[in-house]
């Protein structure tokens, strides 16, 4: 276990408790970090159990609402997040839409925006805002969750353009940010149990995957859980050498 004591982070997408964030705000609350809790309008009653959930850890919870597609919304997440723990440590940029499913002739302009300004321009917002302050303090990480499906999944042009847009923003901000402090990295989960990794294969894949797994684990999903370990690791003191690196979790089947 990773010693976050002390330390506050940002945790975006958190709103399913099959997810990845909300796996990931579990596993850091577990190893000491008090959160802040993202999560869309719709999600409240998800959000508000999953602060009951890191309270009964012994850390602070606060939750936060925002439309990450709206630079406005996200601008004043992050500083309601800053004014309530008076700093941000950690940032896990993990919300992210789905976009439209459908071949890549198919798409028109408007089959972007949603998933392109929440997916991309939301995430850099988040990581620009929490920079700021990660710099004041002389110290952050920042962690982005991109894609680990290679090559790339047939009929999500959206969605694997947006991560890799991403993953730029990722290196470009690690070498910006490393001389002031701050460490930015990636995490790629590849096939794993959750809502997104479902929905891009057309539905729920590997009931069972969390009974025993064969030796050749690379023919079972991985879990939210295990995406949220890489992430922790990459959040912690143990990695305080490492930036501008991808962590891949999950194979493909």
């Amino acid at each position: 276990m990773s010693n976050l004591q002390g330390k506050v982070a940002l945790v975006t997408g958190c709103g399913n408790a099959e997810g990845i964030g909300w796996a990931t705000a579990l596993r850091l609350a577990h190893d000491g970090a008090d959160i802040a809790i993202h999560g869309r309008p719709e999600a409240e009653d998800d959000t508000r159990e999953l602060g009951v959930t890191v309270a009964g850890f012994g850390r602070r919870a606060f939750r936060v609402t925002a439309d990450l597609g709206r630079e406005v919304d996200v601008t004043k997440m992050v500083d309601q997040a800053l004014q309530h723990f008076g700093r941000i440590d950690i940032l896990v940029n993990n919300a992210a839409l789905l976009g439209p499913l459908k071949p890549a002739l198919e798409l028109v302009g408007r089959d972007w925006d949603s998933a392109w300004y929440t997916n991309v321009r939301g995430a850099f917002v988040c990581a620009r805002e929490a920079a700021k302050t990660m710099i004041n303090q002389g110290s952050g990480v920042i962690i982005n969750v991109v894609s680990g499906n290679h090559p790339g999944q047939q009929d999500a042009l959206v969605y694997n353009a947006t991560k890799a847009a991403l993953l730029s923003i990722t290196h470009s901000l690690a070498a910006e940010l490393s001389p002031q402090g701050v460490r930015v990295n990636a995490v790629a989960p590849g096939w794993v149990d959750s809502p997104i990794s479902d929905s891009l294969r057309g539905g729920k894949q590997q009931p069972q995957r969390r009974q025993a797994r064969p030796i050749q684990a690379k023919a079972w999903p991985a879990a939210p859980e295990d995406v949220a370990a890489a992430i922790v690791f990459l959040a912690s003191e143990d990695a305080q050498q490492i930036t501008d690196r991808i962590v891949h979790v999950g194979k493909e089947p």
